[in-house]
């Protein structure tokens, strides 16, 4: 519950990294959770997750870099929030 008194919705996902970019846009457009839990997240892909579905607020901390044939990558975990956060 919110200071209000409505509810919010949260979903947690492991988008393992980009493998399930379009699967994880298309639920957040579908189902509109008010927070975004992601885990192994790339960070280049946040503004796509952000930006359609609306999330106006995140936060990204990475965590680890996975060796890949192009260059590695960092993968991290993010929050996304419709709604701004309190305290970061």
């Amino acid at each position: 519950m919110t200071a209000t008194g409505t509810a919010l919705t949260l979903a947690s996902i492991n988008i393992e990294r980009s493998r399930h970019l379009a699967r994880v846009e298309d639920f957040l457009r579908a189902r509109s959770p008010d927070v975004v839990c992601l885990q192994e997240v790339i960070e280049e892909d946040l503004p796509l997750l952000c930006g359609g579905p609306g999330y106006a607020h995140r936060f990204y901390v990475p965590m680890c870099r996975f060796p890949e044939q192009e260059s590695p990558r960092l993968s991290g975990i993010a929050i996304l929030s419709r709604r701004p956060f309190a305290h970061v």
